[in-house]
């Protein structure tokens, strides 16, 4: 059930997330006066369209059979963007303009909450083994 679970609140996330990106990639450039140093061209729209497509595209497969793969890299991608935020904290620059949720402005709190969760959820799903099925130890014989 856990499982399901994960899979279903993953999706959710990386799917809003990714049209959120979407919506507002053509206006994806942060403020000029923020110093972002090497970190400046995960801001230009062609990233940020093909971060919202890998994001809408995790959200399908994690629905699918090939849900581990999807798990795996969601993990992956909400370790690499809480990595992301605090080298931005790191310059201080806000986690209202890393541009997660496209234009929405998420409070900082509640912005790590959500990426710390699905790294939780991701690795949680991934720590549950899967019982293989009574009835196909029975076929076996």
């Amino acid at each position: 059930m856990f499982v399901w679970l994960s899979r279903l609140f993953l999706a959710a996330l990386l799917s809003i997330a990714g049209v959120l990106k979407l919506l507002a990639a053509q206006h994806s450039h942060p403020p000029e006066d923020l110093d972002l140093g090497w970190m400046a061209p995960f801001f230009e729209p062609q990233v940020v369209i093909a971060s919202a497509l890998v994001e809408i595209g995790l959200a399908i497969v994690l629905l699918s059979r090939a849900w581990r793969v999807s798990m795996l890299l969601t993990l992956i991608l909400s370790l690499s963007f809480l990595a992301l935020l605090y080298a931005l904290a790191e310059r201080g620059v806000g986690a209202d303009h890393c541009g997660c949720f496209g234009a929405a402005r998420v409070q900082p709190g509640t912005h790590m909450l959500l990426l710390l969760g699905m790294a939780v959820a991701a690795a949680g799903s991934l720590a549950i083994r899967r019982e293989p099925a009574r009835h196909s130890a029975s076929r076996a014989r």
